[in-house]
């Protein structure tokens, strides 16, 4: 292909859980991360704070121990790489 022909555009986010129980807990988070729909567009994780990655569907999946009134916090970033005119929204 030609040399600029593509751009690349990063998406950025959170999941967070917190535990308002009396003791801790052991859980398991799910999060959907962006899947191209379209063969031009093409989208990976960056950054998916140790989860499980299932590239087909973007599932995210953690487990994590929370102490009694804790939280935990996950960071996610993708980048997709498109044609130039072409929109492209990473939710």
């Amino acid at each position: 292909g030609r040399v600029g022909t593509s751009r690349k555009e990063r998406g950025r986010g959170t999941t967070a859980v917190g535990n308002t129980k009396e003791r801790p807990v052991h859980i398991e988070v799910g999060d959907k991360g962006p899947v191209a729909g379209n063969k031009e567009v093409v989208v990976g994780p960056v950054e998916v704070s140790g989860a499980a990655v299932e590239r087909d569907t973007g599932l995210l999946e953690w487990e994590a121990d929370i102490e009694a009134g804790g939280a935990k916090e996950w960071k996610v970033e993708y980048v997709a790489s498109y044609p130039n005119g072409r929109r492209v929204e990473l939710d």
